[in-house]
């Protein structure tokens, strides 16, 4: 099982440092590429990150792995698996703000400007240079006292001989962690440029830093320096980070007796990004086969269910591997909210509801797409095809009258509601295909409207074709129980 760095963010954060202000760069700082990795890399050691510091990643884990690199230090945090591949993922962010520094202040704020265009009329080229601003320069530091300062307008090119792939964050770890440094500036004038070297004793804290002073920037894995990817690969990784996460009291797995088997489940809270569209949180229960505080990252994950929209409730339906269960008790610790009882029993069908007609939607909960309402309602159909042949047979020669005319009259019933959930449900997949056939035909016309209409744009999330051929088998069923039921009501009547 290959683990994966989910391609979320965790959304840019910018800090004010009190003896080096840098801030960071656009989002175009990135386009141009850093200079090749070496050639050998050197295996990154990890330590667990401060919680105070974990805790202000999204959804607030309270836990993380960290290293540190040529290029700064980085986290890994927010572990979770997927409802459907079932391999673990987590958010990578870079540490920014002292928490993410090095002793050494040089006392500046810069930004960066990206490289533009130059107009056709320019009266020198060097004004449209990737090159590092400095927009901001403290009193009495270690800059101003060199002679770097806003005024005169000098903007950076390299320090101690690299741009760094004009990652503004990389150069803050840079200067950071050196005792001096090397500044090669220029000052854009109207027809040429003036160049200077600043060399620049940084000043050094007196006070070690908090460790939870900074926070975390959005690190792609392809945007990651040559250590960190080989560090994200590397197993020993992800079982530390899923060790880790099974320490917070948020995460800790309850143990859990099904059907005489032990297996521990975890409640996973993943946040979104301030990026993404939803804005609420989604949740998982994970089912191990293995006690995930050993860190089987691979081996030990069971089943992952994702829960509805409206959360986990008591009497819900969810599935485990290929077999159904019904919810029975949940409670969490009102603080952490990790859990503190979960109990299930084997999933049985309410034979009188299938016969009234009920479909099994009300059971799941919102969901988002239909295929889990499928496999249930086939699950249900299988149930009453048993119920159909074993019990029904003997529950007919037992029956007097008026309970033979019930049985009658809800089988019926059933049928025709039934009957109504499966036509609505074909003509809204009707409809929905013509909207769709709609709106890709205006598009193709010269000016058309790209545009989805609504319709064509969300289909429902209970309907599908095969859905609607699973009830469709159902009511066969229904008809059948109904026959033979008909049957037994003459024989008596008689």
């Amino acid at each position: 099982m290959s683990p994966v760095v989910r391609l979320r963010v965790l959304g840019p954060f910018f800090f004010l440092l009190a003896s080096l202000l840098l801030t960071p760069p656009p989002l175009n700082a990135r386009e141009q590429k850093a200079p090749p990795p070496p050639a050998t890399v050197v295996p990154l050691v990890s330590v667990p990150s401060f919680p105070g510091l974990a805790a202000k990643a999204p959804g607030a884990p309270g836990y993380g792995l960290q290293v540190t690199s040529s290029t700064g230090k980085y986290m890994l945090t927010g572990m979770s698996y997927d409802p459907i591949t079932h391999k673990p993922a987590a958010r990578l962010g870079r540490i920014i703000g002292p928490a993410g520094m090095g002793p050494y202040r040089l006392g500046v704020k810069m930004g960066f400007s990206p490289q533009q265009a130059i107009p056709e009329n320019h009266l020198n080229p060097c004004w449209y240079d990737n090159y590092f601003i400095i927009t901001e320069v403290v009193n009495g530091s270690p800059a101003q006292r060199a002679g770097l300062n806003v005024k005169d307008f000098w903007v950076i090119r390299s320090v101690d001989g690299s741009n760094f792939g004009w990652d503004v964050n990389a150069l803050i770890w840079h200067i950071a962690n050196r005792p001096e440094v090397e500044i090669y500036a220029e000052r854009p004038g109207a027809f040429f440029c003036s160049k200077k070297t600043f060399r620049i004793k940084t000043s050094k804290l007196e006070t070690p830093v908090d460790p939870a002073d900074g926070n975390l920037e959005a690190v792609q894995e392809a945007d990651a320096d040559a250590e960190v990817k080989v560090w994200i690969k590397d197993n020993k990784t992800w079982k530390d980070l899923l060790i880790l996460r099974s320490q917070t009291d948020k995460f800790a797995p309850l143990a859990l007796d099904l059907a005489g088997r032990k297996l521990w489940v975890v409640r996973v809270q993943i946040d979104p990004s301030p990026q993404e569209k939803t804005s609420r949180p989604e949740s998982v229960l994970e089912f191990w086969k293995e006690d995930p505080r050993t860190g089987p990252f691979d081996t030990g994950i069971l089943d992952v269910w994702q829960e509805p929209e409206d959360g986990l409730q008591t009497g819900r339906d969810l599935r485990i591997e290929d077999r159904w269960y019904r919810l029975q008790v949940l409670t969490q610790d009102p603080t952490s909210g990790r859990l503190t009882s979960f109990d299930l029993r084997p999933w049985e069908a309410d034979i009188n509801s299938l016969l009234s007609g009920v479909s099994m939607v009300k059971e799941l909960g919102p969901q988002k797409t239909s295929t889990l309402q499928e496999s249930l309602e086939h699950t249900a159909n299988d149930a009453l095809v048993e119920w159909k042949t074993r019990t029904l047979p003997g529950l007919l020669k037992t029956q007097d009258t008026p309970a033979l005319e019930d049985l009658v009259i809800r089988t019926e019933k059933g049928l025709l509601d039934l009957d109504l959930e499966i036509r609505g449900m074909r003509q809204r997949l009707d409809d929905l295909a013509r909207a769709k056939a709609a709106q890709q035909a205006q598009a193709s016309m010269p000016g058309g409207n790209q545009t989805a209409p609504a319709a064509a744009s969300a289909a429902s999330t209970a309907d599908s074709e095969a859905l609607a051929d699973i009830l469709d088998q159902r009511k066969a069923i229904l008809q059948a129980i109904l026959g033979s039921t008909k049957q037994a009501l003459a024989q008596v009547r008689r």
